[in-house]
């Protein structure tokens, strides 16, 4: 199987980010503990 490739643009890519961020910093880190 091929490694499939995001083609995502800068922009879209600094969306996403930003959204991880948000939740990052409404839930705190996730620690090992939360993610199980």
């Amino acid at each position: 199987m091929k490694p499939i490739e995001l083609k995502t643009s800068p922009e879209q890519t600094q969306t996403i980010t930003r959204v991880i961020f948000d939740i990052l910093k409404e839930h705190g880190p996730l620690t090992v503990g939360d993610t199980w």
